[in-house]
């Protein structure tokens, strides 16, 4: 219908040349369907994720993880049959790859604090290890300073006990 062609129509547009160049296939084959079928197809079935379709390809594992959750999350954001779930424009479509190749997390993931936190370790590794070392160095030091000290009483109240008995 033509009063639902918006800016959220070119989102898809792009995410259909998105995962034609991540996936080196359009999400859908039409060869020798007909128009009826092609409208079916497109409002009614959803996409493979482009990662399903280069994994016996792809041999870079950090390319691969990395095109399984971010990108097919933004891809598929895209690609949404609902044009409210799309992006409302091209450019939060564009902001969300460039989070992608900012290491962010992208808008288009599921709200999970674990990928927020380990994007934030990936772009901070050197801090947070520092950071690690530091807490690690200091529960080992009240650790050692706890242990310390009940030694030291343990010493006194046997000090104590052999004056009171000579």
């Amino acid at each position: 219908r033509v009063e639902d062609v918006d800016t959220r129509t070119d989102v898809y547009a792009l995410g259909v040349l998105l995962y034609e160049l991540l996936a080196g296939a359009r999400p859908f084959d039409f060869a020798g369907t007909t128009l009826v079928e092609i409208q079916r197809t497109i409002l009614e079935v959803d996409p493979p994720r482009p990662s399903e379709r280069l994994e016996a390809q792809l041999a870079d594992a950090a390319w691969e993880r990395a095109l399984r959750t971010d990108l097919d999350w933004v891809v598929l954001r895209a690609l949404e049959k609902d044009p409210a779930r799309r992006y409302d424009a091209v450019a939060g479509l564009a902001a969300d790859v460039e989070r992608f190749l900012r290491d962010e997390p992208v808008e288009a993931s599921p709200p999970s604090r674990a990928y927020r936190v380990r994007k934030f370790v990936r772009r901070n590794h050197a801090t947070v290890v520092a950071a690690a070392i530091l807490v690690a160095s200091l529960i080992l030091g009240m650790i050692g300073t706890t242990t310390a000290l009940v030694w030291a009483l343990d010493e006194r109240d046997r000090a104590n006990e052999n004056a009171t008995s000579a």
